[in-house]
């Protein structure tokens, strides 16, 4: 649906890209993260991707503000100094952003197992 839209849409300069988040601490999963704190176990959580543990909404926020934003926007400080520029995501478009811990491009196994 996603591509379609952004297929559909061409030429208008609205783009459409799809955030996909993996395993994020949220009111819809606090039943997980609060069952693993009382048996603590929470460690285990993410335990099969790349970065060992779960996300927090903050992540996935800050990919969709990347996204959200559409202009090249250089930045100086208050001497007049060239900062690092602030890169916006004008060019991207019908792509899927996997906020997943690496879950998605990995082998996921289970650890001390070999796959």
């Amino acid at each position: 649906m996603m591509q379609t839209s952004a297929f559909q849409l061409s030429g208008t300069n609205i783009r459409c890209n799809a955030v996909c988040p993996g395993l994020i601490e949220t009111g819809m999963t606090s039943a997980v993260y609060e069952g693993a704190r009382k048996r603590g176990t929470v460690g285990k959580i993410g335990q099969i991707n790349p970065l060992k543990r779960g996300g927090n909404a903050d992540e996935v926020a800050r990919v969709a503000l990347f996204l959200a934003s559409d202009e090249y926007a250089p930045r100086y400080s208050v001497w007049g100094c060239r900062l690092t520029p602030v890169i916006r995501s004008s060019y991207v478009n019908a792509q899927f952003w996997a906020v997943d811990g690496g879950l998605s491009g990995s082998h996921p196994t289970m650890p001390g197992k070999m796959a």
